[in-house]
């Protein structure tokens, strides 16, 4: 399992990673997928909901994916500062995720402005150029480290 490689080959715990899946893949996934990211939660994986709101992944899935965290895609992000229904429809997968203890996560944050929307939106986590570019694999593994924050694997 790939998995196992990662954690070898890193020396890190499950528990430092995140693995992210896409909404498009979570609203096709079978009883078996299901069965396998419960799995991999249970050994302690980070599992989180990626691009949320750019398919057809409804409120509802929110009751039944194994996820730990939902990351809200960019486009929803952009729009905070001029569209009512993306304010809205943050707001509100913010106040369902907070009952389900699931984090939110703000995609492509690029200004201080958009900083400040999806935190008032209810958004809890943040990510994009606005905090820095992506980085190398050994730069990003450092910058993890000293926050001491899970790192992001992409399936």
């Amino acid at each position: 399992m790939m998995c196992d490689r990662v954690l070898r080959e890193t020396g890190r715990s499950a528990s430092q990673f995140i693995i992210e899946i896409t909404e498009t893949v979570a609203t096709a996934a079978t009883p078996e997928v299901l069965r396998r990211i419960e799995a991999l939660r249970g050994l302690g994986f980070h599992i989180a909901l990626d691009d949320f709101g750019t398919g057809h992944c409804g409120f509802n899935y929110l009751k039944s994916l194994p996820i730990d965290s939902i990351k809200i895609d960019r486009s929803y992000i952009r729009s905070l500062a001029h569209d009512q229904v993306a304010q809205i429809f943050v707001s509100a997968l913010a106040q369902i995720a907070r009952i389900q203890e699931i984090a939110i996560v703000a995609e492509g944050v690029e200004t201080a402005q958009e900083f400040a929307l999806a935190r008032t939106a209810g958004c809890s986590r943040f990510q994009g150029y606005f905090f820095g570019k992506p980085a190398p694999r050994d730069r990003a593994s450092a910058l993890c480290a000293a926050a001491r924050e899970p790192l992001a694997l992409t399936a």
